[in-house]
């Protein structure tokens, strides 16, 4: 082959592969990270306060570390909100940081199952858009229970084995390099380090240079993932509504005394409350039939 007929080939090739990656469609993971990315730029006023006060037009956000990551799961991703829960706090209002933390555990114990969670727990494969959270020793109701924050950079091996990695959160103590000033708080983005064990496996962190490392909260990474197959509905009365249609599942849930919603239809999310209430019944609808189904 002469050499411009190997270059025309080659550059076919090139636009070829091109193509192909761009029909592939984003992760989830990839998908929140970029819409949290988005806001941060485009926002104006920040405060951190443990109500939930977001307009995203006017750019404003007031919230916490849990309100924030909340936030975007409900608008965005419904149903891996819906299955943010845990034994330490459980029938909450809203997640907060334990009900992550002990959710991205529980997933790991569930690997291979359509769950819309991950557990990641090496450290050099963290990514942007996984959410990392950590639960304190001690869980008192009414007590900030931990923080929750969306790791927004690739982990680099700083002094002494440590990761420093980027991080978007809302908090009133600003990390490194953070957007945030000493007399700010609120959403921003700043660095942090993670500490691995002899494995890779995560094993704690440093909120800045200044603080030592925590190794005794207890700390985990979540990552969303894509489902698309039939679930399980933990309770087994609730098998009862997979196949129905739209109308008759309304009804059926109706007939139980719960209320009921549409969440998902073919693969069009729907924005849910930040409330959760056990005695709401959600569907995920594929062609007219419930495939899923998911309290909260």
């Amino acid at each position: 082959m002469n050499p411009r007929a190997l270059l025309t080939s080659l550059f076919l090739l090139t636009g070829l592969l091109n193509a192909r990656e761009q029909d592939q469609p984003q992760s989830p993971s990839t998908q929140f990270s970029e819409i949290l990315e988005a806001f941060f730029t485009e926002m104006k006023e920040t405060t951190y306060q443990h109500k939930t006060e977001i307009d995203e037009k006017s750019g404003v956000w007031k919230c916490d570390c849990s309100g924030l990551i909340g936030h975007i799961l409900r608008q965005n991703f419904p149903e891996a909100y819906l299955h943010v829960d845990g034994p330490s706090l459980p029938g909450r209002i809203r997640p907060l940081s334990v009900n992550y933390c002990e959710t991205f555990i529980r997933a790991g114990k569930k690997e291979g199952q359509n769950h819309p969670w991950k557990q990641i727990t090496q450290v050099k494969d963290l990514q942007p858009g996984d959410i990392l959270a950590w639960k304190n020793t001690k869980i008192v109701k009414g007590k900030s229970t931990g923080h929750t924050l969306m790791i927004a950079g690739l982990p680099k091996l700083d002094k002494n084995d440590f990761y420093r990695i980027r991080i978007i959160d809302s908090t009133t103590a600003p990390h490194a390099n953070d957007t945030r000033t000493k007399k700010s708080n609120g959403v921003g983005a700043g660095e942090i380090w993670l500490s691995a064990d002899k494995d890779g496996k995560l094993k704690g962190y440093k909120n800045n240079a200044q603080k030592s490392l925590v190794t005794k909260n207890t700390i985990a990474v979540g990552r969303l993932r894509k489902i698309t197959g039939p679930a399980t509905p933990l309770l087994l009365e609730d098998h009862d509504y997979l196949q129905l249609d739209t109308e008759a599942a309304r009804l059926l849930a109706k007939k139980r005394d719960l209320k009921s919603r549409v969440i998902s239809e073919d693969l069009k999310t729907h924005s849910v409350t930040r409330k959760i209430e056990k005695k709401r019944i959600n569907f995920v609808i594929v062609k007219g039939k419930v495939t899923r189904v998911i309290r909260g």
